[in-house]
């Protein structure tokens, strides 16, 4: 077994995006902005995440927040001013969003070119017809931690555990176009187990801690987990704590699998830079350069 290293890999991803930088026309900067709606504790974390490795890449960074009342109207203004400033270049909404509006309300305002982390229709069209430009964060880090494993997906079984539209079926649609043979399960799915058992790779994505056990994958199997959930314990003070655990029961899974992304350190990290490399491509994007640096970038 050896662990997929989230860390490394990011910060393979955050060298070339330097090197992209430095090689922007002088006085072209490159920005992003985050829209937060509300006092969520995991998104203000996230946020933060967002903005500390932006800035230390050298991008512009602009922080936009709304109270947890805010109307659709005002949430509209607030991504109609961000999509009208030329100095930014992909815009990033932070889930969750106020009760009563929904996800589709709030990124169907979204400049296609704009949507760095690809949930717009435009871009999950693009995706499904095979002609990706700004791909699901995620969906994309899963592709990229698969090719850490020199895994050739062609022929090969992929089981995506979750059907969720921003991870679990981008990520579908991404291992087909590696010609991957791909089974997409979901809570009504009958003997998951079956299915997760005969898998050449496992990518788990519900949102359940330490859902994936080892009786449910094969040996030598590779495993991508994307849960990040919160485990409370009671310490032996009495005093409750707790720990990042993901979608797999990791330690166990581990003694099967040939790979595995741990949590945290594996595809949280890799997203983050995803974002940022998306964040470059929709500057080219918006500057006329279409779709051939995208495919590049993917292998195809």
């Amino acid at each position: 077994m050896a662990f997929i290293d989230g860390k490394a890999i990011a910060a393979e991803i955050k060298a070339r995006l330097a090197v992209q930088m430095a090689a922007l026309p002088a006085g072209q900067g490159v920005g992003l902005a985050t829209l937060l709606i509300g006092d969520d504790y995991g998104a203000a974390q996230y946020r933060g995440q967002i903005e500390r490795l932006a800035t230390s890449m050298g991008f512009g960074y602009t922080d936009v927040r709304l109270p947890p009342a805010a109307t659709l109207a005002e949430i509209h203004a607030a991504l109609d001013r961000l999509a009208a400033d030329p100095a930014v270049h992909g815009i990033l909404p932070l889930r969750p969003f106020p009760k009563g509006v929904g996800d589709e309300a709030v990124i169907d305002r979204l400049p296609p070119l704009k949507d760095i982390d690809g949930f717009h229709p435009d871009n999950l069209g693009r995706l499904l017809l095979d002609a990706p430009r700004l791909i699901p964060s995620t969906a994309r880090a899963c592709l990229v931690a698969l090719d850490a494993t020199h895994i050739d997906l062609q022929g090969k079984e992929v089981v995506v555990v979750g059907r969720s539209a921003t991870v679990g079926k981008p990520v579908a649609l991404l291992c087909l176009a590696r010609h991957a043979t791909v089974t997409l399960l979901h809570s009504r799915t009958l003997d998951l187990a079956f299915h997760t058992r005969r898998a050449d790779v496992v990518i788990v994505a519900i949102g359940r801690p330490r859902f994936l056990t080892a009786e449910m994958i094969r040996d030598g199997a590779v495993v991508i987990d994307v849960g990040i959930n919160w485990e409370e314990s009671e310490g032996v003070d009495g005093q409750k704590q707790g720990r990042l655990v993901g979608d797999a029961d990791t330690e166990a899974v581990a003694a099967r699998a040939a790979w595995i992304t741990p949590v945290p350190g594996g595809i949280g990290a890799i997203t983050n830079a995803c974002l940022l490399e998306n964040t470059l491509t929709a500057l080219a994007l918006q500057g006329g350069d279409r779709e051939s640096s995208v495919r590049a970038r993917l292998g195809r």
